[in-house]
């Protein structure tokens, strides 16, 4: 559509209607602007049907190399402890620097752009199957201009016994300079949904720059809905079972 929409303005016509060049400038600008986040926005809808994991590294892997050895990245912003980073460099294009964070506890925290700032993902674990909890995207920009970003919400892998829902699916937002915006999704989780651990991960995207990030997504039971063993001694649940 940008393509289009300049070649259909030749230089004649420039001329003609006397158009300064600083206003056409921007008016180029602004069009650039609203492609990129229209292309945005269809990354962030798309990418949670793609079946992709939480961990792209391999994806990736074989067109960057490993620059140095790992280093500290400081505590682990969920879990206090420390968190380590690796980064990663494409021989065939210098400027693209992507950033690998991981943590011992929580594994994988953030996949990066060098120059992007992490988006940390927050909310109250464990999660009880049947109910709606939040979960807030804090999203930085450490620029002088505003920024659109575009995001979504998915958990990896298509399990029989888990079902979730995202709402909203995706949404875009612009985040003022120098401003952390919070932006909320809810996430609906169906009583039949099994108790374990899953990976929740957040995409999103500015200006085609994508990041991911992950969090260990903890689903329990309702504790009116108790685990029952059967023991050696005819108990259950460490009650003793009536005859």
């Amino acid at each position: 559509m940008l393509e289009r929409g300049v070649s259909q303005l030749d230089a004649a016509q420039i001329c003609a209607t006397a158009v300064p060049a600083a206003p056409l400038q921007q008016s180029l600008a602004l069009m650039l602007q609203e492609e990129l986040a229209a292309l945005d926005g269809s990354l962030a809808q798309g990418f949670p049907s793609w079946g992709l994991t939480h961990y792209q590294v391999p994806l990736y892997a074989a067109l960057m190399t490993a620059v140095g050895p790992e280093r500290s990245a400081g505590p682990c912003y969920r879990c206090g402890l420390p968190s380590f980073e690796l980064e990663q460099h494409a021989p065939a294009r210098p400027d693209l620097k992507r950033i690998f964070t991981h943590c011992p506890a929580c594994d994988v925290l953030f996949d990066r752009l060098q120059d992007e700032t992490p988006v940390q993902i927050h909310g109250v674990n464990p999660v009880v199957s049947g109910s709606t909890v939040t979960r807030e995207l804090h999203i930085a920009n450490h620029h002088d201009t505003p920024r659109l970003f575009a995001a979504s919400l998915f958990i990896e892998g298509d399990y029989p016994w888990f079902e979730v829902r995202f709402e909203p699916a995706a949404a875009a937002f612009e985040v003022a300079p120098g401003a952390v915006l919070i932006a909320p999704f809810e996430v609906h989780v169906h009583p039949r949904t099994a108790p374990g651990v899953y990976r929740l991960t957040a995409f999103t995207t500015s200006d085609l720059s994508w990041s991911l990030s992950v969090e260990p997504f903890v689903v329990s039971r309702p504790s009116a809905a108790p685990i029952f063993l059967r023991t050696q001694g005819g108990a259950v649940g460490g009650m003793q079972r009536k005859h």
